[in-house]
């Protein structure tokens, strides 16, 4: 690999706190073009720190469509990084297309960084991603978990759909259904179904060929959309994870709106450029605008976030629209937390570090929320991506994706990996005593030893930094840590993909029909014998309430004409729910929402530090930090009661 040793104006510095590995800070590449190769971009001259030697800096992707990465790689070329073909190879970043293989995972060094959480899949997969919604749905209700169509997974609920159906044709209902397959993108396989009204006989059938051999999901059609000039649109928002243990959410402040290219009528359904918003699949229509300016991102076919927020707020409104978008802070927040429990546990399967039960450090992942208004402006998530695009096709994709990567590499933070032979001369006047970036184990590794040397090396170098606050030192070795397993094969991994989700429960049935757990029991506390029964008999409250408002909710979505107005007819149902449901939650826990905990110990303390310099890391982006928050305490109530992480003294 070739490195332009004539350029010395390299775009990026070198953050440098006390206790930790220098981290690059990476600006905006120069003279980047939307349609630039990253073959065309020649590697620069990495950082430098007079005295330090550091090991090579590289990068690998091993994504099969490179017009997807392109982006990534002219940035990280641009800030000194060098490109490796091989999983194999000496690297820093590995920038991971599609599923990562988490058996990786365990041989990661400390250094390394990764931009996939092993099972992601269970926000990703469509079937997944609505298992995890009903569970929480059935737990805490329609009032919190309303925000996903009502969906069936094919063909393990193609009886109940064809149910659904009847119950519409029996009524004189005209409602349309959108079919969407398992794992595809790009509008692939998507189609839309509506029964017919002159089929009413008991042997009529409902079900096309096509339904019938579709491999996916069936959802209820939004319907009537929310229109700008007539067309449909949806929007594509980044989202941020950087730890699930604490559950840590950011929230990009730019991104896309993607518009139809033909004026929405809802009585033709074949008609694709109508009713679907997917960028790739409106680019070939012949209405289609293409964006020439980034200046003018409220024009064409595709607007940025911004250019959408200014267009709906003149609409409905400035009250109405900043109430849209904290409820899109919470759905966002609320989705997440719902795939947490399984994500968390494939943590603690795959990687060492978390089942030894530290923090995460290597693990990152950015996913790309779809999102579409109805009428009314209330927002729906429709589905989440593994992978959201990176393909730059115009001035203002290169703009919004190249700003959102680079403030993603400043947030997670790159360090400087150590030289491999772990010797790093120590600059005259520097500090040979400074901690280390992390607890060492008895399991430490030579990476580990050659990451404390450069640690040491530099601790006390004066470089071109960002503003952050001091850091509390990190715990001495040896940490008291839970025993490592002689071998990470011996903790068993979870199985995948997940799961096909849960049958809906007949009217009136029981929580157990959808098969969901019932509500965890209150924390262990030492109360009176009547509170105690109390206690009790509130969760069991909770629990029946919640699974009859699950019921009526379901009642009333198979004969609503939308789901909106389905959530409207359950919300009697769930109002009982949602008292019995706070009263447990007051007998269960401190206080209806429970206090944050302080840092009493080494490992609490270190995890706060660490996320609080990430937290401030992020103000120097456009990241906005959804969890922890000023808001965290309404999310308690969400995570399973041994997530007290969760409830430390951050900084909001």
């Amino acid at each position: 690999m070739q490195v332009d040793e004539s350029d010395t104006s390299s775009p990026c510095s070198l953050e440098v706190i006390p206790g930790n590995l220098p981290r690059i800070i990476f600006r905006q590449a120069p003279q980047h073009r939307h349609d630039e190769s990253w073959q065309q971009r020649r590697v620069r001259v990495p950082p430098k720190l007079s005295g330090c030697r550091f090991g090579r800096l590289a990068y690998y992707n091993n994504s099969k469509t490179m017009a997807n990465s392109n982006v990534l790689q002219v940035i990280l070329r641009d800030h000194g990084y060098e490109r490796v073909e091989s999983v194999s190879d000496e690297w820093s970043i590995f920038w991971c297309a599609g599923q990562i293989d988490p058996n990786e995972l365990r041989t990661f060094k400390p250094h390394q960084r990764v931009n996939k959480f092993p099972k992601a899949s269970a926000l990703t997969l469509k079937s997944n991603l609505w298992t995890c919604f009903v569970r929480m749905l059935v737990k805490h209700g329609v009032q919190h978990y309303g925000f996903m169509p009502e969906t069936y997974v094919l063909p393990t609920q193609l009886s109940l759909y064809e149910e659904a159906l009847r119950r519409e044709v029996a009524q004189n209902s005209r409602s349309t259904w959108i079919l969407k397959p398992a794992a595809a993108y790009c509008g692939r396989g998507i189609f839309l179904h509506r029964t017919s009204q002159s089929l009413t006989g008991e042997g009529a059938d409902v079900l096309v060929d096509q339904i019938l051999d579709h491999k996916g999901v069936a959802c209820r059609y939004i319907d009537p959309p929310f229109l700008l000039d007539g067309l449909k649109s949806d929007i594509r928002l980044y989202v941020l994870v950087t730890s699930w243990h604490p559950l840590v959410v950011y929230l990009y402040d730019e991104g896309l709106a993607r518009f139809a290219t033909e004026p929405y009528d809802n009585r033709a359904i074949d008609r694709r450029c109508m009713h679907l918003t997917n960028y790739s699949l409106n680019k070939h229509s012949k209405n289609f605008v293409r964006n020439t300016n980034e200046e003018e991102d409220g024009a064409g076919s595709k607007w940025s976030l911004s250019a959408f927020k200014r267009r709906l707020r003149a609409e409905i409104g400035e009250a109405r629209a900043d109430k849209c978008w904290r409820d899109v802070d919470d759905m966002v927040t609320k989705a997440v937390i719902a795939a947490e429990p399984t994500v968390h546990e494939s943590m603690r399967a795959y990687i060492p570090a978390a089942y030894r039960g530290e923090p995460n450090r290597q693990c990152f992942q950015v996913y790309g929320f779809d999102v579409m208004f109805d009428a009314d402006a209330k927002p729906w998530l429709l589905e989440v991506n593994l992978d959201p695009a990176l393909r730059t096709e115009s001035p203002l994709d290169l703009k919004i994706k190249s700003s959102m990567l680079i403030d993603l590499l400043n947030v997670v933070g790159m360090p400087m990996p150590p030289a491999s032979d772990g010797v790093a001369p120590t600059p005259k006047g520097s500090s040979t005593d400074a901690a280390q970036d992390a607890p060492s184990s008895a399991s430490s590794t030579s990476s580990e030893s050659a990451t404390a040397a450069a640690t040491a090396a530099t601790a006390a170098v004066v470089a071109t930094t960002v503003a952050i606050k001091p850091l509390p030192p990190a715990p001495p070795p040896p940490f008291q840590i839970p025993p490592m397993p002689a071998c990470i094969e011996d903790v068993p991994p979870l199985p995948l993909p997940l799961p096909d989700g849960p049958p809906l429960a007949p009217p009136g049935g029981p929580a157990e029909a959808w098969g969901i757990p019932p509500l965890p029991p209150p924390l262990p506390s030492e109360p009176s014998s009547s509170a105690a029964a109390s206690s009790t008999s509130s969760t069991s409250a909770a629990a029946s309430a919640a699974a009859s408002a699950a019921a009526a909710y379901t009642a009333a979505s198979a004969s609503a004409a939308t789901f909106s107005s389905s959530a409207a007819t359950a919300s009697a149902a769930t109002s009982a729910a949602a008292s019995a449901t706070s009263a447990a939650s007051a007998s269960a826990l401190p206080g209806h929402h429970p206090p944050k905990l302080a840092a009493s110990s080494e490992m609490e303390r270190w995890v706060v530090s660490l996320v609080d310099a990430e937290f401030q890391r992020s103000k120097s982006g456009r990241w906005k930090r959804l969890l922890p928050s000023s808001r965290s305490a309404d999310y308690f109530q969400f995570f399973e009661p041994s997530r007290t992480w969760n409830r430390l003294p951050f900084d909001v």
